[in-house]
């Protein structure tokens, strides 16, 4: 990811299934967002960013999010 790039990562924290977190990253710039999955989601599509991802437990890492 370059500087000029941005991207989201959406991930599920971990003592609590029912609170997800997500971070919009590009370069030094980032910025957070917590609450339900689809309230996560639902922000994580909507930011300018050229890659979105979610992390998937049976993956074992992240995955391309899509707007599904």
């Amino acid at each position: 990811m370059t500087d000029a790039q941005a991207a989201v990562f959406v991930n599920w924290i971990e003592l609590d299934e029912d609170l997800w977190t997500a971070t919009w990253q590009r370069g030094q710039e980032s910025r957070d967002v917590n609450g339900t999955r689809d309230e996560v989601v639902a922000w994580a599509i909507a930011q300018d960013a050229e890659a979105r991802w979610i992390f998937d437990a049976d993956e074992n890492g992240y995955v391309p999010l899509t707007a599904a």
